[in-house]
Order: structure tokens, then sequence, then C-alpha cells
């Protein structure tokens, strides 16, 4: 039996859900935005190897708070598959 209200696992939350200021409850939008390894292959001249590119790969949202009136930037990083990169074989 599942409660009704049950809290979603972290995985399953698609963006922040309350303000990193004053904890109001506060539903963010998606922020398009150019990933930083693609900046600099812009700025340089020269392509970031793959494991750069997976590691420098965010998602960033954006919130105006209710509470507190601050607007808040977030960036979220993917976990991925990164372990397999780091990980000794």
């Amino acid at each position: 039996m599942s409660a009704v209200n049950e809290t979603p696992a972290i995985a399953e939350i698609d963006a922040p859900q309350f303000c990193p200021w004053c904890g109001t409850p506060s539903p963010y939008r998606s922020e398009p935005h150019t990933p930083l390894w693609q900046r600099a292959a812009e700025e340089t001249g020269q392509v970031a190897p793959e494991v750069v590119q997976e590691s420098l790969e965010t998602e960033a949202f954006v919130t105006g708070c209710a509470g507190c009136r601050r607007v808040s930037h977030v960036v979220g990083h993917h976990a991925g598959d990164h372990a397999a990169h780091s990980a000794p074989q």
C-alpha cells in the first residue's frame, strides 16, 4: 500500500522545488544556456575531449521567489555515468 502524498525519489525530480535562500516552495523553469565546454571551444578554437564535455554538461533553472523576492539561478550537473570514467580498471 502506498501513501497518496509520497515524495518522489531524488532522481525523479526534474527541477529544483524550493528557494535556496528562504526555503519557500518555488517552481523553477528551465533556462537555456550554452555549455561551458562549447563556449571555451568557440573562444579558443579547440574542441574539448568528450569526458570534459560530459563533465561540464549542465542544466540551468531560474525562479522568482514570492517569499523573499529574490531571483535565483541554479545550475545542475548530471550524475550520469561518470563513475564508469573514473573507476579503476
